[in-house]
């Protein structure tokens, strides 16, 4: 007699559930230290800590996003994410909120990667690709072929870096496209299903598509890899241009749309190569990472490889011919591995360099342009290791299946390791510089965390290093001039300064110096005309704000030093330092009442502030904010 109740068979997990689970699980663990990480002064802070749009979060700020292109590129949907992000911290910017997000987004994009891998591997089988191969052992193949995506160091950037956002929701969407137009494509060749079923699964993956250009326009290649598919497929070609063609249509519009918005600048311009040298530098990148793929280490935030290095570089002209016939091989074969190599190819190509991009000035290569063609190596790996626990010999099986779990504990391990890097801005760039030393923007930006910890003479031999490496390092002569006015070197500091100026006029910083300088030797005017031209180039300077208020108080024009420290406010709402120096102000004017008050706020913003208490309890408000704020 059978007891009521679920049977053992019932109980058993399916492996199509419990392989991606377990999957995910240990890409939780492998990426938990980055909910421990910091924002960075690599883009985090114009992003996200000191954008004025999102800082503090506003229906109208969050507009201006989908209005028009900010930071020259229309990524709306990437800073909408960081809106939900705010509004869950309070308003405030909150490292770990940011990171669990991203975290929980790539574990999101593993589940979509595993579920693409086990329906590619099954469709584009053939008599050569895992005839008559299922069961359990296909899906193990797929969830190690997944690994790669999901633990493998090169993902560390886009998940343990706050900008990098913008690749996993990208990532998120377009991977969700990719599974809605398989849905599609399958719902149409099923007699059962009813057109308008199937028009509305390809107007949702359209939908998702254009969620995807939202949020990182170099997803544009979608379309190509769908045609890549169907050719494997071995589709009539009039059938690959009907199914497609709607994705290459809002491909095309999309780029038409915003390829204004990212303007190249000056210093990109200068590392434009003649138009025939581009295939060769896409090339160069694509076998960089084809090398970082099988050799994971000395990975850093920017590898200085510019389109002007990577041509002078004797290797550069073989790149080409090896991809070429690499490409032809897998054309010509049609088999799953050449497939997953085309799809790794593709991905890439947008920044590659075979089209000119505004990162280029600093490197053609960076980890995060890779994250979606992991898709591509983990199919191809899932490929490998199916023909090969396909074979009838036990032991080459077991040894395969070794192999594969131990190089996917070592990734785990070296993105582990990876995403300790990534802690703060100081771990990040000092490891870059030893990583890969001849970097000038690196130098400079370690010179920078240098700065701000007060370590002057470690900031100066940055700054000098970064100069040798790159004469025009406008960031370096800045800072430097900065640091040299600080030790009383007061003609090489100006030169520095206005060499700074010359190299980009644009640039707002060394103006504001060049105002400090001035209103610490008593010329007023002078540096009232500095700190106005750095507020000019630059409306979040807040450091010029204060300077140019600074110079209306000794003026005793005291109306406009409050209207121009409440401007420096408004750049920096959250920042306790700005509130504290408006404290300053209206105590020095006898309003000690409204002082208090703003050094109150401050405390509220941060508690840590010493010298907001320290003022408090001047004017004999002693109770901290947090208590007066109970009572």
């Amino acid at each position: 007699m059978q007891v009521g109740g679920p049977t053992h068979k019932h109980l058993k997990a399916s492996p199509h559930v419990l392989a991606p689970a377990l999957l995910i699980a240990v890409t939780a663990i492998t990426f938990l230290p980055t909910l421990f990480n910091d924002f960075t002064n690599w883009d985090d802070n114009i992003n996200l800590t000191e954008n004025p749009l999102l800082i503090p979060p506003t229906w109208w700020g969050l507009w201006q996003f989908w209005k028009a292109p900010f930071e020259n590129l229309y990524v709306p949907l990437f800073y909408t994410s960081y809106f939900v992000d705010l509004l869950l911290g309070g308003g405030v910017p909150r490292a770990s909120i940011t990171h669990a997000i991203n975290v929980l987004l790539h574990c999101t994009n593993v589940g979509l990667a595993f579920w693409l891998i086990c329906y590619l591997l099954d469709k584009l089988a053939d008599s050569t690709d895992l005839r008559a191969h299922t069961g359990v052992s296909r899906v193990v193949a797929c969830a190690l072929g997944a690994s790669v995506f999901a633990l493998h160091p090169l993902q560390v950037e886009a998940v343990a870096w706050a900008t990098g956002r913008k690749d996993l929701l990208a990532g998120f969407f377009t991977l969700w496209a990719f599974a809605r137009y398989l849905r599609y494509t399958e719902s149409r060749s099923s007699a059962a299903a009813s057109p308008r079923a199937a028009f509305l699964r390809e107007c949702a993956g359209l939908a998702l598509f254009l969620l995807a250009l939202l949020a990182k326009p170099s997803v544009v290649v979608l379309p190509v890899v769908l045609a890549l598919l169907e050719f494997w497929r071995r589709t009539g070609w009039r059938e690959i241009a009907r199914r497609t063609a709607p994705w290459f249509v809002l491909a095309l519009v999309w780029t038409l749309l915003t390829s204004r918005t990212q303007e190249l600048t000056p210093e990109a311009r200068a590392q434009l190569t003649p138009l025939w040298t581009r295939p060769f530098i896409a090339a160069d990148a694509i076998m960089f990472y084809l090398k970082k793929l099988v050799w994971p280490v000395d990975l850093v935030a920017v590898y200085g490889r510019t389109p002007l290095v990577a041509i002078n570089d004797p290797f550069v002209w073989f790149t080409l011919p090896l991809l070429v016939i690499a490409t032809g091989m897998a054309l010509w074969r049609r088999g799953v591995v050449g497939f997953a190599f085309l799809m790794f190819e593709v991905f890439l190509l947008p920044n590659s360099g075979l089209v000119p991009f505004v990162y280029q000035q600093h490197s053609t290569v960076a980890d995060r342009y890779a994250y979606l063609s992991l898709l591509g190596a983990g199919l191809g790996v899932a490929a490998v290791l199916a023909r090969v626990f396909a074979q009838p010999s036990p032991a080459r099986r077991k040894f395969a299946m070794a192999v594969a779990l131990g190089v996917s504990a070592v990734a785990a391990f070296l993105s582990f390791r990876q995403t300790l890097v990534w802690r703060t801005s100081q771990t990040l760039w000092e490891n870059a510089v030893k990583s890969v030393p001849d970097v000038a923007l690196s130098r400079a930006n370690l010179a920078a965390v240098y700065m701000k910890q007060d370590r002057r003479e470690e900031a100066i031999q940055e700054c000098r290093r970064a100069i040798e490496l790159d004469p025009r390092q406008e960031r370096a002569h800045s800072n430097l001039g900065v640091l040299l006015l600080w030790k009383g070197e007061t003609t090489a500091a100006l030169a520095h300064l206005r060499r700074a100026i010359e190299i980009r006029p644009t640039y707002g910083q060394p103006h504001a110096h060049l105002g400090d300088y001035y209103a610490r030797s008593g010329k007023i005017q002078d540096a009232m005309r500095e700190y106005q031209e750095a507020i000019r180039l630059d409306p979040k300077a807040t450091h010029a704000y204060v300077g140019l208020a600074y110079c209306y108080f000794r003026l005793g024009r005291l109306k406009e030093s409050e209207d121009t420290l409440l401007q420096s406010i408004a750049t920096r709402p959250h920042h306790a330092s700005v509130w504290v120096i408006y404290g300053n102000f209206l105590a020095d004017v006898g309003r000690k009442r409204e002082a208090a008050a703003a050094f109150q706020h401050a405390l509220t913003l941060d508690p840590s502030n010493r010298e907001a208490r320290e003022k408090l309890n001047a004017l004999g408000e002693t109770r901290p904010a947090d208590e007066s704020a109970g009572q």
